[in-house]
């Protein structure tokens, strides 16, 4: 194994501040943040902890299937290729940079 460190910090609407906290602790030696399937927005108090250093990585759907149920959009319109996109995370939900 790599002795990778691996924590489960569950989020829900009524206490995602209190999690995020949780979170920005167990990543307060961490230079660079890579989320995958993540599925939050993150709060702009956890964005200012790594300006610029938290990317998000998930299908490529984006942007030509937003919404919900994405996978199934795409089915419905013959899409039979995809792969993964990698953006910078911002206060808007699948919003920034593609990288």
């Amino acid at each position: 194994t790599f002795q990778i460190p691996y924590h489960v910090v569950p989020v829900t609407p009524d206490q995602k501040l209190e999690q995020e906290s949780k979170q920005l602790e167990l990543l307060k030696d961490v230079d660079f943040v890579v989320l995958a399937r993540y599925m939050q927005v993150l709060s702009a108090n956890f964005l200012e902890h790594f300006p610029n250093r938290i990317i998000n990585i998930h299908h490529s759907f984006l942007p030509a299937f937003m919404g919900g149920h994405p996978h199934k959009q795409a089915f419905d319109r013959g899409v039979k290729i995809i792969g993964a996109t990698a953006h910078y995370a911002t206060l808007n939900l699948d919003a920034g940079p593609i990288i």
